[in-house]
């Protein structure tokens, strides 16, 4: 699980290169919101693996069915809807983030990529979640989740909600850093004129 979900990451720098590599605002500013979508989703979902590994005794995260992890129900949930935004499905952030990114940039070879790659990661992300928590042969070892790192995985995945709840100021706010990033000269001309006063 947890190679998948690295795999899960690479694909998500490859979205955001290719929104970056378009040079406008409208795309960076896309681009600036799926960073943080995929960052802290990622994040969650490599934590969600850890505390799979660790209940599953010798199988650790293998995609190979076996017992239950520990607290199957609440990690299954957990995986459910770290699938769903990390794949890009509404109505969580990843969906948010694609649509703004196939705004931004007109290119259909980029959308079929975009939605061709999303669908490989759903059939690969159901397989996973089937093997791990539908298709277990037994039940796991008697012992509660580890609170501290459930916490931690649960604060990481439940952004996902939070941004796309107040997806529009946050993308405004992505947008509004795009375009100062558009005009260096800002930005030149602060630094340059704060020098010359203070000489």
């Amino acid at each position: 699980l947890g190679e998948m979900v690295a795999y899960l990451l690479v694909m998500s720098v490859g979205t955001m290169v290719a929104g970056l590599a378009w040079s406008s605002p409208e795309a960076f500013g896309a681009m600036l919101y799926y960073l943080i979508h995929s960052t802290l989703v990622c994040g969650g979902l490599f934590l969600l693996a850890d505390l799979v590994s660790r209940g599953r005794g010798e199988l650790a995260d293998r995609l190979e069915a076996g017992p239950s992890p520990i607290g199957r129900g609440v990690l299954g949930a957990l995986f459910f809807a770290g699938a769903i935004a990390v794949v890009g499905l509404p109505p969580l952030s990843g969906f948010i983030g694609k649509v703004a990114l196939m705004q931004a940039v007109p290119a259909p070879v980029y959308w079929l990529l975009l939605l061709g790659g999303g669908l490989i990661a759903l059939i690969g992300l159901s397989r996973a979640g089937s093997t791990l928590f539908w298709r277990a042969t037994g039940d796991g070892e008697e012992r509660s989740l580890d609170g501290p790192r459930l916490a931690a995985t649960v604060a990481l995945l439940a952004t996902t909600p939070a941004l796309a709840i107040w997806g529009e100021p946050v993308l405004e706010a992505c947008l509004a850093v795009a375009g100062q990033w558009s005009q260096p000269g800002l930005y030149i001309d602060a630094v340059l004129g704060a020098g010359e006063s203070a000489l």
